[in-house]
């Protein structure tokens, strides 16, 4: 049986108090001003990483921990961070760790105990309709990106929801004829003038895992070329392809609920829900 996730964070969160006074317990004893061992470095370095990394988004997006006390929280663990550096004070490693303890059960572990509501997230609603309205023997991308977003984690949710996009779309060209591809291709190159002028690829594709090394921007202005998209219709897969790229590789642009929902929204109507991709 799938592990309720509000106990399984709550243990989460017990865990991290448990290193915080471990480490504000050995600090405590040390016979200097500073604290020069690695091994407590390192120690100091993991806790403020699991906050980022494990703990924050699901607080945030999960279980609607307020803004405000996740601010407070995040500025502690930066201290810490920063405070891992060699030869910082010990009396400033004591009061950091003090500060995270203090009022953690209150703000971290009794919200989350006594967090009965819905899920703050709005796109995980629209998700879980496509979902829903996918095949049985399709959703195991979507599943995933599912479960990724009830978590918070927005970028692997999309990325996984662009896996079951392409996957929908190679199966259609599958089912239509690697024939069809290829010569739609060639078409589009010998195009002097037009939306396929600077198209210049063949392919001689007849299998599936072939059509896969087939980069998604080509495929999708293939299918331009096949006509089961138009012109619009192709231009909005392009933008969700972009932001499965920015979402993919490291960059400042951030992701939102609001680009989360219109990037769902879009590539339900323009492939889930198109009947020109029905199996």
């Amino acid at each position: 049986m799938e592990a309720n996730p509000k106990w399984v964070l709550v243990g989460d969160l017990r865990r991290l108090q448990g290193a915080c006074r471990r480490l504000m317990r050995e600090v405590s004893g040390l016979p200097t001003d500073r604290v020069s061992r690695l091994e407590h470095r390192k120690a100091a370095e993991a806790l403020a990483a699991t906050w980022v990394d494990d703990l924050r988004s699901a607080l945030e997006h999960r279980f609607g921990v307020p803004p405000e006390v996740l601010k407070k929280y995040a500025e502690h663990f930066k201290r810490l961070f920063v405070l891992s550096r060699p030869n910082n004070q010990k009396r400033s490693y004591v009061e950091v760790l003090r500060a995270i303890l203090k009022d953690s059960e209150d703000d971290l572990v009794l919200h989350v105990q006594q967090f009965d509501g819905g899920i703050s997230n709005p796109a995980v609603s629209y998700l879980e309709g496509v979902v829903g309205r996918l095949p049985e023997e399709e959703r195991d991308y979507m599943d995933e990106a599912l479960g990724c977003l009830r978590q918070g984690y927005r970028r692997a949710a999309l990325v996984l929801a662009w896996c079951a996009v392409m996957d929908r779309i190679h199966r259609k060209i599958e089912q239509a004829g690697f024939d069809q591809f290829n010569r739609a291709c060639a078409s589009m190159k010998g195009k002097s003038r037009g939306r396929f002028k600077r198209f210049n690829k063949t392919f001689d594709l007849s299998t599936l895992n072939e059509l896969q090394d087939v980069p998604d921007n080509d495929v999708i202005l293939v299918l331009e070329g096949m006509r089961l998209l138009d012109g619009a219709q192709g231009d909005r897969l392009r933008s969700c392809y972009r932001y499965r790229c920015q979402a993919a590789h490291p960059g400042a642009a951030p992701l939102g609920d609001p680009n989360l929902a219109a990037f769902l929204h879009d590539v339900e109507l323009m492939v889930f829900a198109n009947p020109e991709f029905a199996l």
